[in-house]
């Protein structure tokens, strides 16, 4: 190789253009895991306020116990039993790719069986 060779420094070229949107796919990446983790912790806190709603046989009790393990849930008496529900915003947040990603609105509900007096 000569000091005037042309393909010099080719590799370091192509990896000065290519490690950002490396970095950007890894980024996006990491943001599909955060919504999936927040959609876990959701699953799993709308849970709980079932277990909270079973183990009262006061249904003012269980709405309050409702409120304290899952803020801004709705606890609404049907036919069966109960149904909770909420309606939460998962936010986008990682650095960069999260202006791109917009935040995402999920509803989810439970249905469970009580027997109240």
């Amino acid at each position: 190789m000569s000091a005037h060779d042309p393909q010099r420094g080719q590799a370091t070229t192509e990896l000065a253009l290519l490690a950002p949107l490396l970095l950007l796919a890894m980024l996006f990446v990491v943001q599909v895991f955060v919504v999936v983790r927040d959609r876990v912790f959701l699953v799993h806190t709308l849970r709980e306020a079932a277990v909270s709603v079973s183990a009262t046989s006061d249904p003012q009790e269980a709405r309050a116990a409702v409120a304290r393990v899952l803020p801004g849930a709705t606890m609404t008496r049907t036919e069966t039993g109960v149904r909770i529900a909420v309606d939460v915003l998962l936010h986008t947040d990682v650095p960069i790719v999260g202006r791109f990603v917009p935040d995402l609105e999920v509803h989810d509900s439970i249905d469970l069986a009580v027997e109240w007096d």
